[in-house]
């Protein structure tokens, strides 16, 4: 059985990351590409918080099961 794409609801973020200083704490904007709202943050939380608003079903374990590169 395929995926049928009438069925997806697609969302697509774009997530913008800076720091005034090299050693400074990174901010950043995030954009729901759909609906075009945006949002500036300061911590993962707040990022998290924004994409949850629109992907209510995301689990809340482990944040990175699988992580990318190399196996041992």
């Amino acid at each position: 059985m395929g995926l049928n794409p009438a069925s997806v609801q697609w969302n697509t973020f774009v997530m913008r990351l800076w720091s005034d200083t090299p050693a400074g704490q990174p901010r950043g904007e995030i954009v729901h590409v759909q609906t075009k709202e945006s949002f500036h943050f300061a911590t993962w939380a707040q990022a998290e918080a924004f994409i949850r608003r629109f992907v209510p079903g995301l689990d809340a374990g482990d944040p990175n099961p699988d992580p990318p590169g190399p196996t041992p």
